[in-house]
Formats: C-alpha cells, structure tokens, sequence
C-alpha cells in the first residue's frame, strides 16, 4: 500500500486549487485521483482550460493575492482570452452524459429561447460553453430575430456586446435579479475587451495541467475510488484502475467532488446510507465555498436539484469557531417566523439573531455565491423539505471528518471561480493539518 502526505480526488478546478496549494507549500508526496480519462468535471468544466477572471489582472489580483506569484513561479502564463478563441469549432462535452458530442444550434436553441424546463443558470451556461452557436445563430441562421429583440441598432454594436444583451434578454430578464444578469453582461464584455484570463489558455484538459504541476507519477486517471476508510489519523483508499484493485494510504485526504456520489464514499453504501439517500430529495450536494485562509473546511451548502434552481447554492450553513450555524437552524428560525405569519423583514430578524446574514451573502468568513432574496427563497422551504434537510445535516453532523478537507462547486460557466477558490482554501487547511 502506497502511502502518500496528500490525496487529492477529482481533477476539476478545485482539485486545481488544492493541488497549486499542495505545490506552493513545498509537498511532492501527494496523488491526485480523477475517475474521467478526459477532463475533469461531471459536468464539464470545458468551456476555459483554467479559471476565468472577469476582469482581468486586477481582479486577479484583488481578490486571488498570491495566484498571480504562483502562476510564474509554476511557469503557467496567463493568457487574455480573445473572442475568436471563444468562437473556435470545437467539440464540447455534451453537458449531461459527460462525454464528448457535437452541440448543434437547432437542438440547444429550441430549449434555450422556449424551454421551462432548463433553469436559468443551465441555458446561460449553455451559452457559455458554446459561444460560437450563438454567433452563427444570431448573425447567420436565426430566421426570425425578432425573438430576441435584437433590433437594427443592436446589429451595429461589437458582436460580443449583441451576443451578451441577447443572452441577458433571453434567460434572465424574467427570472433573475439585475445584479445577476449584469455579471454575465460584464463578464462577456470583458471578453470583447481581452480582460479575461484563462490559465495556460486551451479547451478542456484541466487534469493534463494539474499533471504538468505535480508530476505525470502523482497522477491517476480513468480511476474510481470505491472505498474510504480511517485508520487511526491516517486514511486508506481502495480504488479501481484498469479492472484492477488498488490501496492508498493518506495523512490527508481532499475531495472535490460532490453529490451523492461523494456522500457515498466517506460513509460507505450500506443499507442506511442508501436509506438515507432516498429520503433526501432535493439536497444532494454537499461543497465548501469559502474565500479565506481561516475557514473551516467542513462548510456545507445545500442545493435543491430540480426546483427553482437559479437560487442555487444560496441555502447555506457554516461552522465559525465551535458554534454550528446550520441548516436545521436556519430551518428552524424559519418555521418558527412563518408559524407566526412574518413578514420578510421579521424573518431576516430571525435569522440575523442566529448571525446568519443571508442577505448580505456573508456568513462570517465564509463567502457565498450571493445573497438571498427571499421572496423568491421562501417557497422551497416547505415542511416537508426541512425535515429532509434536517436528516442532512443531522447525519453529516454525526460523521465528523476531523481528517478529510471537501470541497468543490457544482456549477460550471463562471461560477468556476467558487470552486478554484474552495480548492485554494481546502489546500491551505490541508497544509495547516499536515503541520
């Protein structure tokens, strides 16, 4: 059995992250473990190779602090990404199945501009990921472009600014609030403006980076985790590669997926878990979205998977210092503001004397995604989903992970930024636990 300092699972950007972290502290006794033989990712990650930074080197700056340092001191470059590069003809991953198709307009189009059943997030990332369909589609094969409002000035402005007021027009205006909108407006924007980064450029390909990073050696793909186990303080990892069975063992262990998925390797398969995955419908996803060297790696955000999605990753609970701020909490100040009949402004009160400052989408050091606007919030939070919630977070309280850091971000498109960000601050925990 190998025995390794570190153990990163899942090659996407917060595998990225832990792993540029991992390297900047010195360690080379660390693997990386990524079940796809392609990318890294279940749903992609593909439309940039690296991170994209709205605007720019400042922003890099600002808000990353040292990944300007490390990508010179890794030899990674950073490259403005121009809109031909977005509009090049290649193959993306189809979105769903996680394997490599052609998108074709008339097939993506239909549920973009009609469709209710893709939430707002999933169309606008559509887009996204496939920006040369909506180029071709707007200026070559869009036979009635009255459907998007694009009017006869419009065509006269840079494209990338046509493109962008189309996206917003189509998916957000009637779901989203503006602040939302507008990131994607100034994100494209920056495009047309060469103020967006990507790592080393290219499509595709994170787990070749991170490769090129730590070692060709310190890396497995096409390699599925089946079990996880503790030893004292150190971790064993049974694994499946090329048919056949493998151990690791690790002091530390991070894991960057997500999902049930997740769930079901660090608890195991059994009939209680599997029990208890039929009981949680909507609140599979379990990620860490922090921003700061302090936060505590155990941070999880509950997401509802089928219904009113675009307020993905804004139900939130946090540890800070010893004190849970959890979901049930926060399910319980609801209940108790609604039994009464509240009003939004009561019910903020509520939450805010448990410091669950949902609006200001901060929640101590942790960072979130954005703020609730619970108006919109409010109509997911039935009885019946509290008590799935609830059974959540109960069961994840009850299976401490005093030596296994999670991270991660579900959403793909820009939203990539949360999940590098999550890496960067499992790796510094890991580090610290490792010292």
């Amino acid at each position: 059995m190998q025995d390794y300092d570190a153990i990163i699972i899942g090659a996407g950007y917060a595998g990225l992250g832990a792993a540029l972290e991992l390297k900047k502290a010195g360690l080379s006794d660390i693997l990386v473990i990524e079940k796809n033989d392609y990318i890294g990712g279940r749903c992609g990650n593909v439309s940039l190779d690296g991170i994209m930074f709205p605007t720019g080197q400042e922003f890099v700056t600002r808000h990353y602090k040292s990944l300007w340092e490390l990508c010179q001191q890794f030899e990674f470059t950073l490259t403005p990404l121009s809109l031909e590069d977005m509009l090049l003809d290649n193959p993306y991953p189809d979105i769903d199945r996680g394997r490599p198709q052609r998108i074709r307009p008339q097939n993506i189009l239909g549920s973009f501009v009609f469709g209710r059943t893709l939430s707002p997030l999933r169309k606008i990332s559509m887009i996204l990921r496939a920006p040369e369909l909506v180029y071709r589609t707007l200026l070559h094969q869009n036979p009635r472009p009255s459907l998007f409002e694009v009017s006869a000035s419009a065509m006269g402005e840079p494209l990338a600014e046509l493109i962008a007021d189309t996206a917003i027009r189509a998916t957000w205006a009637h779901s989203a609030k503006e602040a939302d909108a507008g990131y994607f407006l100034r994100w494209l924007r920056n495009v047309a403006r060469g103020n967006v980064y990507t790592i080393d450029g290219g499509i595709g390909l994170l787990p070749k980076r991170i490769a090129g990073l730590i070692g060709e050696e310190h890396f497995l793909l096409d390699t599925e985790v089946t079990e996880v186990t503790r030893e004292g303080d150190s971790v064993s990892l049974t694994c499946r590669h090329n048919g056949e069975s493998s151990a690791f063992k690790t002091r530390q262990l991070v894991v960057t997926t997500t999902g049930n998925a997740a769930l079901k390797m660090l608890h195991g398969v059994g009939d209680d878990t599997e029990e208890f995955l039929k009981g949680v419908r909507y609140s599979s996803y379990q990620r860490v979205c922090c921003a700061t060297e302090e936060a505590f790696p155990h941070s999880y955000i509950l997401v509802p998977e089928r219904r009113n999605t675009h307020i993905a990753g804004m139900t939130k609970i946090a540890q800070t210092d010893k004190a849970y701020f959890t979901v049930s909490l926060m399910a319980k100040a609801m209940r108790e503001a609604m039994g009464r009949g509240a009003s939004n402004d009561e019910l903020k009160e509520v939450l805010e004397s448990l410091d669950i400052h949902a609006i200001s989408g901060m929640v101590e050091d942790f960072r979130v995604l954005g703020g609730v606007y619970w108006d919109e919030a409010l109509p997911i939070f039935s009885s019946d989903h509290l008590e799935r919630v609830e059974r959540y977070t109960s069961y994840l309280a009850a299976h401490p992970q005093e030596n296994i850091v999670i991270a991660g971000d579900m959403l793909g498109g820009p939203y990539s930024e949360g999940a590098f960000r999550s890496g960067i601050a499992a790796g510094r925990r890991t580090v610290k636990n490792l010292r």
